[in-house]
């Protein structure tokens, strides 16, 4: 990387850009409602390195915060964006490839345990020298970055030769709404005809029924046709993709067929999923603690499968978020170097949650 570009001496600690929130087409698309992505940078005089911190709006109103790495910039997700945080989760550009350097291992035990006293006790100052570093992994450790559906394809059709397709109607999900206020679904793929469409069954449960309809919205979809199918939990209908207001879609692309979620790494919603389950287990989608076992659909990345956040390692602070500083490179195939990244804390100085600071400079620079 050019690092008369990817250093930005110029700006100091009180520099904050705002990315507004709408509903227009000029709206970037990472705000959520009312809350607005933010960017703050930190890097001190003398740093070798750059810091940021990426504010991503609240638990109940989180929104993505698009960086550029090149420019140091906040974007959005149609803009030149090479990672993305929003409170825990982390993305990475599909153009690009991400690695863990320093795994930490040693935060954690032979179980994967959390250790407080690893967590507790360490900041951004200690774990300084294991960023600086880092300099050197290997190509084999780089992954790829796609999309990696909560609803597993494995999970709801089964393909044999010369037998063709199976739906699996046994496995069923109960689906909450891309708008996350109390509207769920229990899904299930009830058939796959021997001319290769398949049959989505939504039995959707409206904000305050208490128990999903008796009566299912049926959806066929064609498996042999490049088509995205979009339904909408509230109208229990099928609706315009481009619309946004979409739940599930079924996206069928050259035999690559996903069951994607308005939510996590495939929308902007709040979408998630929890399955598969049988139709017995579950009558209404408020079930106590179900929210919290459900997953959205999720971008596999170095950051996706090591992730860089511990949850409740604090024994007086269980509900705290901490940081393990795993570093992690983000190659962009291309002339420009490898970038290196550190996730130091989950708070800003306030205290305030999903405040994310990250601080990033080439692989190969060791800070001297």
């Amino acid at each position: 990387m050019n690092n008369k570009k990817l250093f930005l001496t110029g700006l100091t600690a009180s520099s904050l850009m705002l990315v507004g929130c709408g509903s227009d087409s000029n709206s970037p698309a990472q705000v959520s409602k009312n809350c607005e992505a933010s960017l703050m940078t930190l890097t001190q005089k003398g740093d070798a390195f750059e810091t940021v911190q990426l504010g991503t709006c609240t638990a109940a109103e989180p929104a993505w915060a698009y960086f550029d790495l090149d420019t140091g910039e906040l974007t959005d997700e149609s803009g030149e964006w090479d990672i993305a945080v929003k409170r825990m989760d982390v993305k990475v550009n599909d153009s690009l490839t991400s690695a863990v350097v320093v795994a930490q291992d040693h935060y954690y035990d032979g179980e994967g345990k959390p250790l407080e006293g690893e967590f507790v006790y360490a900041h951004g100052q200690t774990e300084l020298d294991s960023f600086l570093s880092a300099t050197t992994v290997s190509a084999e450790d780089y992954v790829s970055t796609a999309v990696e559906p909560a609803i597993k394809n494995d999970d709801w059709y089964q393909y044999q030769y010369p037998g063709g397709f199976t739906a699996l109607d046994d496995n069923y999900w109960v689906i909450g709404s891309s708008e996350g206020e109390g509207t769920f679904a229990l899904m299930h793929a009830a058939n796959i005809s021997s001319a290769y469409i398949a049959t989505f069954k939504f039995y959707v449960e409206q904000v305050g029924a208490g128990q999903f309809s008796d009566t299912a919205l049926s959806v066929d979809v064609s498996l042999v046709e490049v088509a995205e199918t979009c339904v909408d939990f509230q109208s229990q209908s099928t609706i315009t993709c481009s619309s946004g207001a979409w739940d599930v879609k079924v996206d069928i692309k050259d035999k690559n067929y996903k069951v994607l979620l308005n939510g996590g790494a495939s929308g902007e919603g709040y979408a998630k999923a929890y399955g598969p389950v049988s139709v017995d287990e579950y009558t209404t989608g408020t079930t106590q603690g179900l929210s919290f076992a459900m997953k959205a659909d999720s971008l596999a990345s170095a950051f996706a499968d090591h992730s860089p956040w511990a949850y409740g390692a604090d024994s007086n602070s269980p509900h705290s978020v901490l940081p393990n500083y795993r570093v992690y490179a983000v190659n962009f195939g291309d002339e420009r170097e490898v970038v290196k990244i550190q996730l130091t804390n989950y708070y800003n100085e306030l205290g305030e949650s999903g405040q994310i600071t990250m601080r990033y400079m080439s692989l190969s620079d060791d800070g001297q």
